[in-house]
């Protein structure tokens, strides 16, 4: 079978074979390690599987390009299949070329050697129409499989969206469509992880926070969404001390808030009504509100653990910096 897909399509479509075949070994590949390990970093072999999918249909096309030039043999004469790199070399020799070498006598080129023309070579009726549907069935695969691996990074993209670590290059497409696809922990102990770094990629992600903090780590009024383009607007709680149109301003993804650390335990209280009273009407904010506390001593654990209830119901998320809380309190840690 090797040999009469060489006669057909020569090295370059053998290429574009091992290319797309090489693709779907990778794919299969990490098929089977992703059922062992759900949380495994893949994105750089998808990006490998893309990269051979783009090569075989290139190789593809141009060898559906050089089948086709193939003429059908109409001298009913036995054909010796050769690979078509050969076939249209052999065609496509100039007229000029086919005098052999020339001297000049006189003022007048006179040929001296002339070349033996060879036939051009050609596919019989069966071998053409054999050949054609082969093509067909490369180009059907190699598109195919194109489109299996831009599905398959897409889908793992999706699936490292929420991830507290590991995911790259976040775009702003959050909602509940998404916390469907790939559930996001609802309750985090940072331990020792970056909230700097974690905000700013929440606000890349397309979602907003409530920052409880001694210090305003951005001087900046807003925070990068998209690149320079598109920003989300922050405040800073003190004017106005209406921690309700705080909260209402997160909730419907309009700004990211900070509050200092002499605001904090009043505005977290506050914020316990507010969500009260939210989950009494059966109402969710539709992208996650990030609620962050990074002060040294925590909340009141009757408190905390009131939000941390009432936060699954509003599609608020808690995270703690604080290393005295109960860690049986919260779905993911970082130790």
């Amino acid at each position: 079978m090797i040999v009469r897909l060489y006669g057909y399509f020569g090295l370059v479509g053998l290429a574009s074979i091992g290319a797309w075949v090489g693709a779907l070994a990778v794919l299969a590949l990490q098929a089977v390690l992703g059922a062992f390990a759900a949380h495994r970093q893949r994105p750089r072999a998808y990006l490998a599987v893309l990269g051979l999918a783009v090569a075989g249909i290139v190789l593809a096309q141009i060898n559906s390009i050089r089948v086709s030039a193939v003429p059908l043999d109409t001298a009913g004469q036995p054909v010796i299949l050769q690979p078509v790199e050969e076939l249209q070399s052999e065609a496509g020799v100039p007229a000029y070329q086919q005098l052999g070498k020339q001297r000049r006598d006189g003022g007048r080129a006179a040929p001296v050697t002339p070349v033996e023309q060879k036939p051009v070579q050609s596919f019989r009726e069966a071998q053409l129409i054999e050949a054609n549907q082969l093509d067909r069935w490369n180009l059907l695969i190699t598109r195919g499989t194109l489109l299996l691996a831009l599905l398959a990074i897409v889908a793992d993209y999706l699936a490292r969206f929420n991830r507290t670590t590991g995911n790259s290059y976040p775009l702003p497409i959050a909602g509940p469509w998404l916390d469907r696809l790939a559930p996001k922990s609802r309750t985090l102990l940072a331990g020792p992880l970056d909230l700097k770094l974690y905000l700013e990629t929440v606000v890349r992600r397309g979602e907003t926070f409530l920052f409880f903090t001694a210090a305003d780590p951005w001087p900046a009024p807003a925070l990068p969404r998209l690149g320079k383009f598109c920003r989300l607007p922050k405040l800073v709680y003190g004017q106005p001390a209406d921690a309700e149109f705080y909260f209402n301003v997160v909730w419907f993804n309009r700004y990211c808030v900070v509050i200092p650390a002499g605001a904090a335990p009043a505005v977290l209280a506050q914020l316990q009504l507010y969500l009260e009273w939210h989950t009494f009407t059966k109402a969710a904010a539709r992208q996650t509100v990030h609620v962050v506390w990074d002060l040294p001593a925590p909340p009141p654990e009757p408190l905390l653990q009131n939000l941390l209830m009432l936060g699954r119901e509003t599609n608020f998320k808690f995270v703690l910096k604080a290393a005295t809380v109960t860690p049986d309190l919260f779905e993911e840690i970082h130790a």
